[in-house]
């Protein structure tokens, strides 16, 4: 999963003691194509925050001062990559201070994480995934400490994990075989993350390895809807789920997988000693999964 990039202006503003220029955040253009599943979206590039809107928040440090809320507000990404902040905000008038910025998304889906500020220093997001994996969202992070009245950049990374699977049958077959649901069961569905800074401790492929606590288990499930065949070549078969990161599944943790002839189900605690692997923040797992007539093999 790529991280999708955005980098914004932030010009300063007065209001009796502070001067405006009422400049709006400019966010410049980074990195180009990328894609976006529509069920189950997944955020591959900043090109697919085009017209997405995603939380920024403002904590104000005065000089010798302690860290306190200055703004809560949201930007839409538009068409060109520049994003519109609502309400507009402005450089405080003062010298000697610094400002942190913590930007979230998504922000006004029905299925985003709600973001709390407690600690103008922290960001926490509370988040629970869909029931169904049609409707999950790409949950991602930002911290900024951009220099005093010069550019923010937004840098995004992702928080959960994308899995897929792919399917291919093999000898010994019947004729049709159709995926009618594929669901997880016991696996984490909501949690808590905690955003101070940026994780410095990175995944396999050197991700920022975000870690979510206050994690509860539950099910999820995805019906396959239009190609839900399984042929003699592996087919990228239901929805993306993206679900929290996690590198030790409960002992009950399964995926079921159910066709047209019947059900499978998986300990994920067995696939793991097979193939050790883990559900790590911004990493991709896909399980390929072939069908005979006696055997299911992931």
């Amino acid at each position: 999963m790529a991280m999708a990039v955005l980098s914004a202006v932030l010009f300063s503003c007065v209001r009796e003691e502070m001067t405006c220029d009422k400049e709006l955040i400019v966010v410049q253009r980074i990195g180009e194509g990328g894609y976006v599943y529509t069920r189950g979206a997944a955020i591959s590039s900043n090109t697919d925050l085009k017209e997405e809107t995603f939380g920024l928040y403002g904590s104000l440090t005065p000089n010798a001062s302690v860290p306190q809320p200055y703004f809560y507000a949201s930007a839409t990404v538009n068409a060109d990559l520049t994003a519109t902040i609502s309400p507009l905000q402005y450089w405080p008038g003062l010298l000697n201070a610094s400002m942190k910025f913590f930007s979230w998304y998504p922000y006004n889906d029905a299925n985003a994480p709600t973001a709390s500020f407690t600690d103008p220093e922290k960001m926490v997001l509370n988040y629970t995934a869909n029931a169904s994996a049609a409707n999950h969202v790409d949950v991602l992070a930002a911290i900024s400490g951009p220099v005093w009245v010069e550019g923010v950049n937004i840098h995004f990374y992702h928080t959960l994990t994308k899995v897929t699977f792919t399917f291919k049958k093999v000898a010994l077959v019947p004729d049709e075989v159709t995926i009618e649901k594929i669901e997880f069961r016991n696996v984490g569905t909501s949690g808590k993350l905690t955003v101070a800074d940026i994780p410095a401790a990175t995944t396999e492929h050197n991700k920022p390895d975000f870690i979510w606590s206050d994690v509860t288990t539950g099910n999820i499930t995805s019906i396959p809807v239009g190609n839900k065949m399984v042929t003699d070549e592996a087919t990228l078969i239901g929805d993306t789920f993206l679900m929290l990161p996690t590198d030790a599944f409960p002992e009950t943790a399964k995926i079921i997988i159910t066709t047209n002839c019947g059900e499978q189900e998986f300990l994920l605690k067995d696939i793991v000693d097979a193939k050790p692997h883990a559900w790590e923040s911004g990493e991709y797992i896909n399980y390929n999964i072939t069908i005979s007539n006696t055997i299911y093999q992931i």
